[in-house]
């Protein structure tokens, strides 16, 4: 189980999380594993992280730290923060599946697993635009390409096969 705690960086805070976690030890006859329980803070010193960690017993978390497979506390704004994206990408758009798939099966798997694949990403953090860019030659590759490289033939434009989605951000 992972709980998430938002609240002033103060000592007293603190005290009240640890008493909410012993009572729930009390009523549930559960147990907190203290191997398994880690405390971050998004801009606090480290001392007073120190001294949280320690007040709960608990180990500290090194930022950036992934929760559900995505990263917190990176920069989004940087390459590096999409590297993980990316990799997932060109991982499942390989040679041999381009090679096997007819066209309509390469914009079906393009449609419905790639562009599920960022889509929390983007749904958080406003992607830069070379990273973007990046996604949208591997995909046009992945549909366009037969295996070999050099100049593809394509048989209409990118832009009418993937139109860009700016909305995601909107439901935040």
């Amino acid at each position: 189980m992972t709980l998430f705690f938002f609240c002033q960086p103060l000592y007293y805070n603190v005290l009240d999380i640890k008493a909410i976690l012993r009572c729930f030890e009390l009523t549930s006859e559960l147990r907190v594993n203290f191997d398994k329980s880690h405390v971050g803070a998004l801009g606090v010193s480290p001392e007073n992280l120190y001294a949280f960690s320690k007040c709960l017993n608990y180990c500290q978390m090194v930022l950036p730290f992934k929760y559900l497979g995505m990263p917190i506390g990176g920069n989004p704004k940087r390459a590096l923060f999409w590297s993980l994206v990316i990799e997932k990408i060109k991982a499942r758009l390989s040679r041999s599946k381009r090679r096997v798939l007819s066209t309509v099966g390469r914009v079906c798997l393009i449609k419905s697993l790639i562009n599920a694949l960022p889509l929390i990403y983007f749904s958080t953090y406003k992607a830069p635009s070379c990273i973007c860019n990046q996604i949208r030659k591997l995909q046009a590759s992945f549909l366009w390409g037969w295996g070999y490289e050099g100049r593809k033939n394509s048989w209409i434009g990118w832009k009418k096969v993937c139109n860009p989605n700016s909305v995601l951000l909107a439901k935040w």
